[in-house]
């Protein structure tokens, strides 16, 4: 029944001219008969004329990069993808966030230190061989801390060689994930250099990805995503019911992404010359 509901309200979304704009080599993949016969459907969304057939960007041979900014970040945002395709996909967490809350007995550098062996749980629970975690702690934020770490990233990773880079979204509500995003990550790429034809992936961490225009189904890695996330236990309670909230966001995409589909993952999918070309927005800097 919502199959045919949903179909009888796409057919009063206006976009037709839209979805016979020139397409780039990315949304090329869907055609407008695919969607005009039904198989396919737009939803409402300001990137609807972008939407690429799901499970479709991510092609043999193709090397992709996950920046995480802290231990967990990848999991929660594309750890289906990452279990999915661990062969092609290499993580660089940028922060190892050792900082102590209130009711915390130990330093901050025993912190820093269980959150990168639960790091290096969590990854080969994925199957993820090559990742990078760099060790900081300390009082937050740490944006400075990352700053001082600028030659360690540039050193631990060869940048010139990734198709698809993924970020968190520039708009996630966590300031040290824009500052990521916005700030640090464009700065080392105009200075190390990227492949012209590398793509930007945004996904989501606290929040949801701002108009997503792929989706990767993740039924069948669901499972291990949340066993990737148990694996996160020093920051993350039982009463913050994690697993179950993901899955109801990866829950909601598997619906966008086909309705036939359980889970998904969603992602923003934009060219590298659009990202670097972007000014700073500096949102993050009224943390600091």
């Amino acid at each position: 029944m919502i199959p045919v509901i949903c179909k009888f309200l796409c057919s009063f979304i206006p976009g037709k001219e839209n979805r016979r704009r020139k397409r780039n080599h990315l949304t090329k993949l869907i055609t407008d008969r695919l969607v005009d016969s039904g198989k396919i459907y737009y939803l409402t969304s300001p990137c609807r004329e972008e939407y690429a057939r799901p499970d479709q960007l991510i092609r043999p041979g193709m090397k992709v990069l996950c920046i995480a900014p802290h231990p967990d970040d990848e999991t929660l945002g594309v750890g289906g993808l990452l279990a999915k395709y661990p062969a092609q996909c290499d993580v660089l967490c940028i922060c190892s966030s050792g900082y102590k809350r209130p009711s915390d007995t130990k330093s901050c550098e025993e912190i820093a230190d269980e959150r990168i062996a639960e790091f290096h749980a969590a990854l080969d629970v994925l199957g993820i061989k090559n990742r990078w975690i760099v060790r900081i702690f300390g009082d937050i934020p740490h944006i400075s801390n990352m700053e001082e770490k600028m030659d360690t990233y540039r050193k631990l990773v060869n940048w010139n060689e990734y198709d698809l880079i993924l970020l968190p979204d520039s708009f996630d509500g966590h300031r040290e994930h824009q500052y990521v995003t916005c700030s640090l990550i464009p700065r080392l790429l105009r200075a190390e250099g990227v492949k012209e034809t590398c793509l930007i992936g945004y996904y989501p961490i606290w929040g949801t990805v701002t108009c997503p225009n792929y989706f990767e189904r993740t039924s069948r890695t669901h499972q291990q995503k949340l066993a990737a996330i148990a694996c996160y236990h020093s920051r993350m309670q039982s009463e913050d019911n994690m697993g179950d909230r993901v899955s109801a966001l990866n829950y909601f995409y598997g619906f966008l992404a086909d309705y036939s589909t359980k889970y998904a993952e969603a992602l923003r999918i934009e060219h590298v010359e659009d990202f670097l070309s972007r000014e700073d927005r500096r949102d993050w800097g009224r943390y600091n």
